[in-house]
């Protein structure tokens, strides 16, 4: 059997992947990309932004974005490793949804309400952490860039559910 990279569960989103890299290929240029040049930036009409009425909703659009974005990324992982996409760029994007949804959790009436929220952001900021350092050191530190991107990709799954995000 083929040496898989990346774990199988992510198997299910690798059919969506394709169609978001068609679509993005598709789609004319918007400009640099905010994660690096190894990643194409999705153009709006890829992001898909569920139609519910939850308290998370106005960060639908950007979850789904960098949604898009990483999961490009799980099919590059399992490509070429010039192909990969680098760690510093997958932290900063995290990062920067984290903290729109962490400053909208502290402007409510009551953030203690959304302590599952803070709990997913806590839990994503410190895994986007550790995908750094090794993601941004290929080859040598292929392994620990994999295992870390997997957890992040995890704590990522739990933080979009925990907002509302589907």
């Amino acid at each position: 059997m083929a040496d898989r990279r990346v774990s199988t569960r992510f198997r299910p989103v690798l059919g969506a992947v394709a169609w978001s890299l068609l679509l993005a290929a598709c789609a004319p240029d918007a400009g640099p990309s905010p994660v690096g040049p190894s990643v194409s930036t999705p153009s709006p009409a890829v992001s898909s932004v569920p139609s519910s009425s939850g308290p998370f909703d106005a960060h639908f659009t950007e979850i789904g974005s960098a949604n898009i974005v990483l999961s490009s990324c799980i099919g590059r992982f399992n490509g070429a490793e010039s192909e990969w996409c680098p760690g510093t760029a997958l932290a900063d994007l995290v990062g920067d949804v984290t903290t729109t949804v962490r400053r909208d959790v502290a402007a409510r009436p009551d953030p203690s309400r959304f302590a599952d929220v803070s709990a997913a952001i806590a839990g994503l900021d410190e895994s986007a952490a550790a995908v750094r350092q090794p993601c941004d050191d290929l080859p040598a530190r292929k392994l620990q860039c994999l295992a870390a991107f997997n957890t992040m990709m995890d704590d990522w799954y739990a933080f979009t559910a925990a907002t509302g995000y589907r």
